[in-house]
């Protein structure tokens, strides 16, 4: 780090050092400006070539653990977005009455339209993906306390990320979408367009709630993997049951918003309750199991 550093410090003084003596006012200024940037490029390269090693390292701690887990849910992740992508899509195919296809779109909107498809398929498509990355990476064992701490901090980022997503980046592309299709813009939005401000004060209450509900997923069904992973005996039947189960909490979210538009008028179930019981019942399953291993 020293080597690295220090000279660009010297060079920087020593050439700002001449620019002022000579009374070269803009100069100078150039090269103060030049030298920051030197100073920042050469902390970004020492850092990435840092990084590297340290992130294999991390990878490959407990017996690769860690690296299957991100390598599976990063797999199953693009399997079920691609899956999910497939419905919205067909909506730009019109068939004749001849069996022939066409597109409502151009040749050159088609790629808009995948660009912006994708997103409303990543709150669903992550979180099923970090469960059976769990259950796949982990091989029907108990996580080490390293491993959960990785995993759960990778949760919370995905939180993050999946908040920002569905607050405003999956109304914006839905709009888009949806105007491709139409042909013409500045079309009426529906719920599904509005972000989360909007939905708070002019939208339907559960689709509030439930965006913040979504939101929270990986941290519902990341613990559940875990659970499941110590609890079951053997790899294959933690995996199958952990995909199941990640096909079940989303069966439960669209159960919920059935109940919550049937029962609109009379208000029962609360928007509140419906769109968070989902999260709330794999957070208890995930207790349970956690007792049962103990008992054991």
């Amino acid at each position: 780090m020293t080597r690295l550093i220090e000279p660009v410090i010297a060079d920087l003084q020593s050439e700002y050092g001449c620019a002022i003596r000579g009374g070269h006012t803009w100069r100078s200024l150039w090269i103060r400006l030049s030298g920051y940037a030197a100073f920042w490029k050469v902390i970004g390269l020492h850092a990435t070539a840092r990084a590297w090693p340290l992130t294999r390292e991390w990878a490959a701690a407990d017996d690769r653990a860690l690296g299957r887990t991100l390598a599976f849910s990063c797999v199953a992740s693009s399997i079920a977005t691609m899956l999910l992508m497939y419905p919205p899509l067909s909506q730009t195919v019109r068939y004749a009455e001849d069996g022939r296809f066409y597109l409502r779109a151009t040749v050159d909107q088609v790629g808009w339209l995948l660009f912006f498809v994708i997103p409303q398929a990543i709150p669903i498509t992550v979180p099923i993906g970090v469960a059976i990355g769990i259950v796949c990476g982990l091989r029907g064992r108990a996580a080490t306390l390293r491993t959960r701490r990785s995993i759960v901090t990778i949760s919370v980022v995905c939180c993050a990320v999946m908040l920002v997503t569905l607050a405003w980046i999956v109304p914006a592309a839905n709009q888009a979408f949806r105007e491709i299709v139409a042909g013409r813009p500045q079309l009426p939005k529906g719920p599904n367009e509005m972000t989360l401000g909007e939905l708070r004060t002019s939208g339907p209450r559960f689709l509030y709630h439930q965006r913040w509900a979504l939101s929270f997923a990986t941290l519902a069904l990341g613990p559940f993997a875990f659970g499941l992973s110590a609890s079951m005996r053997g790899r294959f039947r933690s995996i199958v049951i952990g995909v199941m189960a990640s096909l079940a909490y989303y069966s439960l979210v669209y159960f919920f918003f059935r109940v919550s538009v049937a029962n609109a008028l009379t208000g029962w179930p609360p928007p509140f309750i419906a769109a968070w019981t989902p999260n709330i019942m794999f957070i208890l399953v995930t207790l349970l199991l956690m007792r049962v291993r103990v008992h054991i």
